[in-house]
């Protein structure tokens, strides 16, 4: 068996990006996404785990994405999505953790109501 030096091994794209906003860099997870879709349009409750780094995160900032929806023939312009990262908030009071919550949620309505997501 050869080994194959470090410097000559494909690189992973998204080695270290973070959460992917672009969907042209998203593929493969299109049942998931159809899934997703399917329970936010029959108001069903549902959890996303996983290990770190495997995507979940993109999985959820990319559903707001309007083309993506059309594209697997969904409509859920009706609906309010608001991603809400609470890593960082975890040592917070009760109020702080609510209030943290309530302001990200009135930034994404101010956000859907001008053209964002």
């Amino acid at each position: 068996m050869s080994s194959v030096p470090l410097n000559q091994l494909p690189q992973n794209p998204y080695g270290s990006k973070g959460m992917l906003r672009d969907h042209s860099m998203f593929f493969g997870r299109v049942d998931t996404l159809r899934h997703i879709y399917s329970e936010i349009r029959d108001r069903q409750c549902l959890s996303l785990i996983g290990s770190r780094r495997i995507g979940k995160s993109s999985i959820l900032g990319l559903l707001t994405l309007p083309e993506l929806q059309k594209r697997l023939g969904f409509d859920l312009s009706h609906c309010l999505f608001a991603f809400i990262d609470l890593e960082e908030r975890v040592q917070e009071t009760v109020e702080d953790f609510f209030g943290y919550v309530m302001k990200q949620l009135d930034e994404s309505q101010l956000d859907s109501t001008i053209g964002g997501y």
